[in-house]
């Protein structure tokens, strides 16, 4: 395999990869990045990022801290050696990092997705809590040995605090008494031995041992003999506390021996996904996505940006190679954008074989390669003193000596450098041997003759960097299927060179035409007005689109509209349709109360006929509801008890259900017949739900979306245990969403058998009758 990451500028990439690590192990490593060419490994890689940049985003960051390059300590578990305090507390920064990971992944990454792709690492993550726990109790975060770390540094210790106090008296008394050889009254501490202050005149009046003096000369620092048994005495301690802390050390190191393996496994775990969070926050920033791999050879890159330059000046390009056409021949004039388009597809290629995404939109499509040859720019081997020609065509003999089946192989200006006739045959020759050799090639030219012979070829496209003649300045989009001209005598005249040069210029130009060059430019022209016309119809259908979608809304709206004026029509017909029946009743109970009807008597019924409508409305208006009265709703067609009035609206209490209505929707309370020669029964014991328990309707007005499926559990199961048929769901008009939500219970629901959409009466739309099996 060979990737040549240097000319691609892969290594500056890594570069800015690292500051995106959060250990400085993980850094070191992204440095040194394979670039692998197995598919099935690159495409988990790759999954890995993915996911981690969802997290990312979704989610704060992960945490990383206290995770630094602990391998050195590793190794030296490994070896048994004794460890160091600082050995300790870089032991425990690492067992910080992997609880506070470990947390992230519990808190947020298992509760969404118990089976991540990244819970690989997470799951072999151990928090040793017992031997945190362990060194916690030895030592603090400063590395302090604690007193009570053994019984005999507990009582060393407070041996030397006896004694370190008893100097302390002894030279505080000398303060006080040779206060007159002294130039400050103060304990200063010199070569970790209290000291006086002496005057240097008095120095051998003060008996003691001089550890110091002063600069100018002034002050001698000297540890008087009264005080210096007793500090003897603290330093055979303190060699003492040395010993003892080293033996508490070493039993600390054989309890982490213990958990060698554990260590080591949360360490790589952790580095690792240092390595794969730092990747997806470098995806973050350069908006990379993960594209669609494959191994036959295919790159597929829409609206593809060079992550080296700055996003918010990349023109983004379209590259498609390996499908229809195995080579692009790219022409056009220089500082065009077509070296940018040959590092932009070796660099993508190059960060995909390495795990990254790129900066290309979705579903774009990169095949995976043994090999990524390239020869850009115009490097010269001073050393060997070749010639810009002979350098290229030296890398590029290397290339063909090093070709594999599978192989990316980026040439830019082939065949430069010497003559014009000679440079394009062997370009046209090399171009040949690579498509021989099945490679998937991009290579730039100036040659007019290696555009004819990509026009000759059903695998070889040409391809353009587009140019604006109006503003002299290249647009840097790639043009497939366009060759590139120079545009030489266009840049020449726009910058200002004599018109008579200009005219004359042009006018050897047509001269030296070939019918090949005059065929060429026909067929630029030609391409030209085609990718107008496709861009122009491309533009026609974004509105023409836009048009139907309004035209959609407006249809929607009208439907609404529709709905609504069907709805009040319905629901003024039921009210008006309840109150004839109820008037019709009330007629036909007074006609069978009577045995025989006389004429007058017919005559009168016929009169309450005509007169029924006003007389009720009369009665109504005249008639005052008030809280706790039973009333009829009319377009219920049932019973209720009145809860509440407030502005002429009247919420009534139906079943088990509180509903707003006006005075005209309400009417006199119905009677209920009682059953007649009910014989009572005696109720068996069994575990039934009484019937009473159960609801005939469930009013889902002002749930969620989430919330509909758990109410209708509740809902139904007590419906079908009282052994219900028929059930009412109230789900209202509204967005439509928790009717949505219904329907879709209803289809997975074992006990639905039928369901319909409420008649006149029953609610209309607004209700679904459910029957149960």
């Amino acid at each position: 395999m060979f990737f040549d990451t240097k000319t691609l500028e892969f290594n500056k990439i890594l570069e800015k990869l690292t500051k995106y690590a959060a250990s400085s192990y993980a850094k070191e490593l992204i440095r040194d990045l394979p670039i692998l060419n197995n598919a099935r490994k690159i495409e988990v890689m790759l999954d890995e990022v993915d996911e981690a940049r969802l997290y990312q985003i979704k989610y704060s960051n992960m945490p990383f801290g206290g995770l630094s390059n602990q391998n050195e300590i590793i190794n030296r578990i490994r070896l048994k050696a004794n460890l160091s305090i600082s050995d300790f507390l870089a032991l425990k920064d690492l067992l910080y990092a992997t609880k506070n990971v470990l947390a992230y992944y519990r808190n947020y990454i298992y509760k969404e997705n118990p089976n991540s792709i990244l819970g690989q690492y997470f799951q072999s993550l151990n928090p040793l809590k017992k031997l945190n726990d362990d060194i916690s109790n030895i030592m603090n975060d400063e590395g302090e040995i604690y007193d009570t770390a053994s019984p005999k540094l507990n009582e060393i210790r407070k041996k030397i605090k006896v004694l370190e106090q008893q100097v302390r008296a002894k030279m505080q008394e000398l303060l006080l008494s040779k206060a007159k050889m002294l130039n400050e009254n103060l304990i200063v501490i010199r070569n970790g031995r209290m000291c006086l202050c002496v005057k240097a005149e008095y120095k051998n009046v003060l008996k003691g041992v001089v550890h110091d003096e002063s600069a100018s000369k002034s002050t001698v620092y000297i540890e008087p003999y009264s005080a210096l048994e007793i500090a003897n005495r603290i330093v055979t301690y303190k060699d003492e506390e040395k010993d003892e802390i080293s033996k508490i050390l070493s039993l600390l190191s054989q309890t982490v021996f213990a958990y060698d393996v554990e260590i080591k496994t949360n360490f790589n775990n952790l580095i690792s996904l240092d390595i794969i969070f730092a990747k997806a926050l470098y995806a973050i920033d350069i908006d990379a996505y993960k594209p669609i791999i494959n191994e036959i050879g295919v790159i597929d890159l829409n609206k593809a940006r060079h992550p080296l330059i700055d996003k918010d000046r990349c023109v983004p390009i379209d590259i498609k190679l390996g499908q229809e056409y195995e080579a692009i021949i790219i022409t056009g004039p220089n500082t065009g954008g077509k070296t940018v388009a040959l590092k932009t597809t070796g660099l993508l290629t190059l960060m995909v074989q390495a795990g990254m995404l790129i900066p290309a939109n979705l579903n774009s499509k990169m095949a995976i390669f043994d090999n990524v040859f390239s020869d850009i720019g115009d490097e010269q081997s001073i050393e060997q003193s070749l010639s810009s020609f002979s350098a290229h065509m030296s890398k590029v003999i290397n290339i063909l000596d090093n070709l594999t089946y599978n192989s990316l192989v980026l040439l830019d200006e082939l065949g430069s450098g010497t003559d014009p006739k000679e440079g394009s045959n062997l370009a046209i020759s090399i171009v040949e041997y690579l498509l021989k050799k099945r490679s998937r090639v991009i290579v730039t030219t100036h040659y007019a003759d290696l555009k004819a012979f990509a026009y000759d070829k059903d695998n070889i496209i040409n391809a353009s960097v587009e140019f604006d003649t109006n503003t002299l300045k290249p647009t840097y989009r790639l043009l497939l299927g366009i060759p590139g001209r120079s545009n030489a005598i266009t840049i020449a005249k726009g910058l200002g060179l004599k018109k008579e040069i200009i005219e004359r210029s042009i006018e050897l130009s047509e001269t030296n035409h070939t019918d090949l060059s005059l065929m060429l430019n026909k067929l630029d022209d030609q391409n030209t007005k085609l990718n107008e016309q496709i861009t122009y119809y491309e533009k026609e259908n974004i509105l023409l689109n836009e048009k139907v979608k309004e035209l959609k809304k407006k249809e929607l709206k009208l439907e609404e509209e529709y709905d609504s004026f069907i709805l009040k029509a319905k629901k003024e017909a039921n009210m008006i349709l309840a109150d004839a029946q109820e008037k019709a009743t009330n007629l036909l109970k007074e006609i069978e109360a009577k045995e025989t009807i006389k004429e007058h008597e017919l005559a009168d019924l016929k009169h309450k006929v005509r007169s029924l409508e006003v007389e009720q409305d009369e009665k109504m208006i005249a008639h005052e509801f008030t809280v706790g009265e039973e009333v009829f709703v009319k377009g219920w067609q049932r019973n209720g008890r009145i809860t509440k009035i407030n502005k002429g609206k009247y919420e009534v209490l139906i079943g088990n259900f509180r509903v707003e209505f006006t005075k005209n929707e309400l009417g006199i309370a119905q009677n209920v017949q009682k059953p007649k020669n009910v014989t009572k029964k005696t109720p068996s014991v069994n575990n039934t739900p009484n019937i009473r328990q159960a609801k005939l309707e469930c009013d889902l007005r002002g749930f969620r979306y989430e919330e509909v499926a758990h109410e209708l559990d509740l809902f139904i199961d007590k419906a079908y245990l009282a052994g219900l048929k028929q059930i009412y769901v109230i789900h209202g008009f509204g967005t439509g969403a928790v009717r949505k939500a219904c329907y879709e219970y209803f289809k997975k629901c074992p006990y639905v058998k039928e369901t319909r959409f409420g008649g006149e009466g029953e609610g209309l739309n607004g209700v679904t009758v459910v029957y149960l099996k």
